[in-house]
């Protein structure tokens, strides 16, 4: 690899604050490999990864390393994309994941430890990607437009992050999220939903939630979406159409193995763009973030975003 300039992004509060206490470490194992040629930027503000990102892509850096959770690296995505041109694949992103649900650590195949995903940073190898583009309506009724990585979700994913949020995001990985959902199953109701497929097919019903997403696993390893890949062209979309808190429960383990998918409370087809709509309020997240509220648009943006990968996965160049 021929590095030119790189700039870390990190997120010291991401993971309740853990990023902050492994940040010397990589800052020391990036620099060994890059030296002056490695700026090291810390974050202080919601929406300030983005804002440093934008730079670096303008200023023609050749990499952004993103050092923090789903969260810091959606904010550093839509920072990168934010030209408007639904793409920025001159600027390559590394990540090295240390938040709360490590959901695109996932579904991209990453190494589990720090040093080992930034070894992969190191190889030098990359896959372009596709990315989410989502539209929705804030309180108020402005509207708004963000991109994603991994997922959104409408209905039970809203409330698990509203709820991981409200905690501090003190509840970490499996079980922060699952003992979220078990509970959040025993007591939320379903929401009458319409969801339409590539403008055409139309699924309005009782559901419990709806997930869009570009990746197979969401926060603390549960395989919503098993056959989802990066470079198809389409969107993954899950329907939980559970009615009872029986068939909840009964259903939960097995979100983990994408053994949910045998059953008929689940409605799963691919698309290259989805309308969700709700005649009532229903918390919408994207990448583990709190957006707003239903209606939303979402649509698939080809070959969108270069990313450091392991050399067994993902779209090489």
């Amino acid at each position: 690899m021929n590095p030119h300039e790189i700039t870390a992004i990190i997120n010291p509060v991401s993971a309740n604050g853990k990023t902050r206490i492994i940040a010397g470490t990589v800052i020391e194992s990036l620099r060994r490999h890059f030296g002056s040629s490695l700026t090291v930027r810390m974050t202080s503000r919601r929406n300030e990864a983005a804002d440093i990102a934008r730079e670096a892509a303008s200023n023609g850096n050749e990499a952004v390393i993103a050092v923090g959770g789903d969260g810091t690296i959606n904010e550093i995505v839509n920072g990168l994309l934010s030209s408007g041109n639904d793409g920025n694949s001159a600027c390559a992103l590394g990540i090295i994941s240390s938040g709360t649900g490590r959901g695109l650590a996932q579904s991209l195949g990453l190494p589990p430890t720090i040093e080992e995903q930034a070894r992969v940073i190191l190889s030098g190898n990359t896959g372009v990607i596709e990315v989410g583009k989502i539209r929705w309506t804030e309180n108020g009724g402005s509207q708004r437009l963000r991109y994603f990585v991994n997922e959104c979700q409408a209905g039970i994913g809203g409330h698990v992050v509203r709820s991981i949020e409200d905690s501090g995001k003190k509840r970490n990985g499996f079980m922060g999220f699952g003992l979220t959902t078990l509970k959040l199953a025993l007591t939320l109701k379903n929401f009458d939903i319409r969801v339409s497929i590539d403008g055409d097919g139309m699924y309005e019903m009782p559901m419990f939630g709806v997930v869009v997403a570009n990746g197979t696993h969401t926060g603390g390893g549960m395989n919503l979406t098993p056959n989802a890949k990066f470079d198809d062209g389409k969107l993954d979309v899950l329907m939980i159409c559970t009615k009872s808190v029986i068939s909840r429960l009964a259903n939960l383990p097995k979100i983990y193995s994408a053994n949910h998918l045998k059953s008929s409370r689940f409605i799963y087809v691919k698309a290259r763009s989805v309308r969700i709509d709700s005649s009532e309020p229903v918390l919408l997240e994207a990448d583990g973030e709190l957006l707003g509220t239903l209606p939303a648009e979402i649509s698939v943006v080809p070959n969108a975003l270069r990313v450091y990968i392991p050399t067994n996965g993902g779209r090489h160049e």
